[in-house]
């Protein structure tokens, strides 16, 4: 189950009312509740998207990728600010970034250029490179979620986004345990050798 949270439905320019592109979806589960520990994945991030995101709930720590479906500003200069804030709310967690080649172009000169320190690795995905089999993000062991990625008629470049969310639940085949003599302390525990 996912929810949405429209951060900005403007084209081009914001106005008084609306901020320019950006969306946030949360990554439910099976549950359907949101909470501080949801994850949430962000798509386009255009100029004030922090600004947007500070009325939400959604934790900056719990931000699990950013997507860009191409690389008019509208989609895409509110990306640096928000990558910078990240750092300065302690963000220690690997960020991938899913985009169009030359958004990882302006990254490596915004970075370089302002001298850009950040707390945590940014994982830069080519959307080129991933267009055929898609992106799937590992959210815990029993909940993933996979992206698949379309091209789209747009005056540049531009893809759109399919998201299917996975949950599973492991179970222990108790009565087996038992007949091997594994006792209850053990189970679900990680032996090494």
């Amino acid at each position: 189950m996912f929810e949405l949270t429209f951060l900005g439905t403007s084209s081009g320019v914001p106005t008084t009312r609306r901020n320019v592109s950006g969306l946030a979806v949360s990554l439910l589960g099976e549950t359907g509740q949101t909470g501080k520990s949801t994850p949430w994945i962000l798509i386009d991030c255009g100029e004030a998207t922090q600004h947007q995101l500070l009325r939400t709930a959604h934790k900056p720590s719990m931000l699990q990728a950013i997507v860009i479906t191409h690389m008019h500003g509208d989609h895409c200069y509110g990306l640096m600010g928000l990558l910078a804030s990240l750092g300065m709310h302690g963000r220690r967690a690997a960020l991938p970034i899913i985009a169009p080649p030359a958004l990882g172009e302006l990254l490596d000169a915004f970075i370089r250029l302002t001298e850009m320190n950040l707390s945590y690795e940014i994982e830069f995905i080519d959307i080129h490179e991933v267009i055929d089999d898609g992106v799937r993000l590992s959210l815990t062991p029993e909940h993933w979620l996979d992206i698949d990625i379309y091209k789209l008629s747009h005056r540049c470049e531009s893809f759109g986004f399919g998201l299917t969310q996975t949950m599973t639940k492991s179970k222990l085949d108790t009565d087996k345990l038992l007949a091997q003599g594994i006792d209850k302390v053990h189970w679900g525990c990680v032996v090494v050798n």
